[in-house]
């Protein structure tokens, strides 16, 4: 579930993990801009900079995250 913060911005609390790990909290913006691009959605630098490993499986559809 999403706070809204202010007008266009949302905060998503703890994101769970298939391991039921939580994340940080991952603060989102409403944009068209990923859409233009053909895409669903972003990750910005800021959020992936909280991990100390960040790896991208493609074909499988599959992020991995490793927390510091």
């Amino acid at each position: 579930m999403a706070e809204q913060l202010d007008g266009r911005r949302f905060r998503i609390r703890a994101p769970r993990t298939n391991d039921d790990e939580l994340l940080p909290d991952i603060t989102v913006r409403l944009s068209a801009g990923p859409a233009l691009l053909g895409v669903d959605g972003m990750l910005g630098w800021d959020y992936l900079l909280q991990f100390a490993e960040v790896r991208i499986a493609p074909e499988a559809l599959r992020f991995t995250f490793v927390l510091r």
